[in-house]
């Protein structure tokens, strides 16, 4: 008997197909299916949460073609990379989590998220070594569009050709925290018709937020332009902050290089006041 069952389990060692390997590069399509290796642009799978799983640590996932892809929670080093049309269209909690690790990179391009104003957050990043969102839209959120709060350590971030509009809560809302250090560039950022536009503050003394505005719109939001209220450095350079309650909210320290443009805002065009510096 034992000589026979050692037969078989060998039979079977020889026969059974191999656990498929994770690719690192995998693709999506509205007409695909969640199963096999999404590997194979023939044969894509339907969902970012199902391609994730099959994509290798540092790998991309692509969208073939426009759909609503689902929402997703990333926890490891990808690149997903939308088309015109691709999307994340959510009802209920948060379009995209990032819960990466202290030095992991994680880069997302060409995606709009849809929050049909029920879905709480488009984005929340809790801890990435650094995130790069490019040409995404954010809308509709019954919160925030991004909302960013690492909880400790240092954390880079930049924002490209991003708009974040028809928010309830601010279009990009960043909370200092703990001893966390965040720094950050925002290139080309559209913030429009949100409660405020970007909000910057800290929820503890001890945290760091580094921040630099440049060519970037806050206009029409019910509250404030751009808010500058946590500990370290907001310099912002030729910007715009037009039809808000407040075009510049000065609460701790913000450096402007004297080419911005604030003017038409309902309550104050500026509170507090913003240090003046010279473009090198």
């Amino acid at each position: 008997m034992t000589a026979l069952v050692c037969m078989l389990l060998t039979l079977l060692a020889f026969t059974a197909s191999p656990a498929s390997a994770a690719s690192g590069l995998t693709f999506v399509s509205g007409k695909g299916t969640d199963n096999g290796s999404c590997a194979d642009p023939a044969s894509p799978c339907r969902t970012f949460l199902y391609a994730l799983e099959q994509t290798s640590p540092a790998g991309e996932i692509k969208a073939l073609d426009p759909a609503n892809y689902g929402q997703i929670v990333i926890r490891t080093s990808v690149t997903i990379t939308g088309v015109e049309g691709a999307s994340i269209d959510v009802n209920n909690g948060v379009g995209i989590r990032v819960l990466a690790g202290a030095s992991d990179v994680v880069t997302i391009s060409n995606l709009k998220l849809d929050g049909s104003k029920t879905a709480k957050y488009g984005l929340v990043l809790r801890t990435v070594g650094s995130l790069n969102i490019k040409n995404c839209v954010f809308r509709n959120f019954a919160s925030d569009g991004i909302f960013i709060e690492p909880p400790s350590g240092t954390t880079i971030f930049r924002l490209t050709d991003v708009e974040s509009s028809d928010n309830e809560g601010s279009g990009i809302y960043f909370n200092a925290k703990n001893l966390a250090i965040t720094n950050g560039v925002l290139d080309r950022v559209k913030l429009h018709h949100n409660d405020s536009g970007l909000y910057a503050d800290r929820s503890s003394n001890d945290a760091t937020l580094n921040l630099v505005v440049n060519s970037s719109e806050a206009t029409n939001n019910r509250n404030i332009g751009f808010l500058s209220g946590a500990q370290g450095t907001f310099a912002i350079h030729n910007s715009v902050s037009t039809g808000n309650a407040y075009g510049l909210y000065v609460n701790t320290q913000m450096v402007s290089t004297g080419n911005n443009l604030v003017y038409g805002n309902t309550t104050a065009d500026l509170a507090g006041s913003p240090a003046p510096i010279t473009p090198k």
